[in-house]
């Protein structure tokens, strides 16, 4: 029987982005859905954050556009929701 285990650019950036919303800081990979918040094709916005109990975007987060740890772009390396964290709409509202 054949699993799908999701690939990462790099091991650092898998333990960051697996690592509990609460815990700090971590890497959050976010889907948006409002089209003034997508960057080109890509719904996924990369965030460093302190940690939250809830998503808010009032969260404390730097976004990132490259891993760094290894240096991949990371807008070119995800591209599924398999890696999403949160998916604005599911797992917080649509922002306005």
């Amino acid at each position: 029987m054949k699993t799908n285990k999701i690939q990462y650019c790099c091991d650092r950036f898998s333990i960051y982005h697996q690592a509990h919303k609460r815990t700090f800081p971590n890497i959050r990979i976010i889907k948006y859905k409002s089209k003034f918040l997508i960057n080109g094709d890509n719904p996924y916005r990369f965030w460093i954050t302190t940690g939250y109990e809830k998503f808010d975007l009032d969260n404390v987060m730097i976004q990132i556009v490259y891993c760094p740890f290894c240096g991949q772009d990371l807008y070119k390396f995800y591209k599924s929701d398999e890696y999403a964290n949160e998916i604005e709409g599911v797992t917080f509202p649509f922002v306005k």
